[in-house]
């Protein structure tokens, strides 16, 4: 009890006098300790409220509010024996339930990625059928290309060989009629009839 300095009476309010010096400079150690109590006192809260909200649903998996950061603070309450006593059956059963929905949904997340890496090797591989099919067609069309100048090379020299033996065989023609004719002459010439 305090005296009031004016009236001399006693008062009801109460105060707090530290008594021990290491009270004073532990305080900054005790203010942590408080505020980490109070955290984990606030998530034990929710995780309370939740399994509450979730028993009185039918326990539906759409009333399992933990995952994530969440989940593991929660699941972190195990840590300390006093505050983890706190937790009933229904708790632990929506915090199990949490942590399976949680695991289904990192199974399936790990399902679609290797499904999408399966997907993205089976593009790579076509690609590369494509890739190494379009390579085989060129250099056949090339070895076609190739082949297709070379006949079309000789044809040009046969038909420039044809066409020379041609004109030789029209020079011989002419000469052949040429001599022919001078020899028709002569004889005319030297008075022989021509046959």
């Amino acid at each position: 009890m305090a005296r009031d300095s004016k009236t001399g009476e006693e008062t009801r309010e109460s105060t707090i006098e530290p008594t021990h010096e290491a009270l004073l400079r532990q305080w900054g150690l005790l203010g942590g300790w408080l505020t980490e109590d109070f955290g984990l006192l606030a998530t034990l809260e929710g995780v309370k409220r939740a399994a509450r909200d979730w028993d009185a649903n039918a326990r539906g998996d759409s009333w399992l509010a933990h995952q994530g950061q969440r989940l593991t603070e929660a699941l972190a309450l195990d840590a300390r024996p006093d505050i983890a006593g706190r937790l009933d059956a229904t708790d632990r059963a929506y915090l199990a339930g949490c942590r399976a929905r949680e695991e289904t949904a990192r199974a399936e997340a790990e399902q679609r990625r290797r499904e999408r890496e399966e997907e993205q090797a089976r593009k790579l591989a076509d690609a590369r059928k494509i890739a190494f099919r379009t390579r085989v067609g060129t250099v056949v069309a090339a070895v076609f290309a190739i082949v297709a100048v070379v006949l079309w090379y000789y044809a040009n020299q046969n038909a420039a060989e044809a066409i020379s033996q041609k004109n030789v065989a029209e020079t011989a023609t002419r000469e052949a009629t040429a001599q022919k004719e001078e020899a028709v002459t002569q004889r005319i010439k030297a008075g022989v009839q021509p046959e």
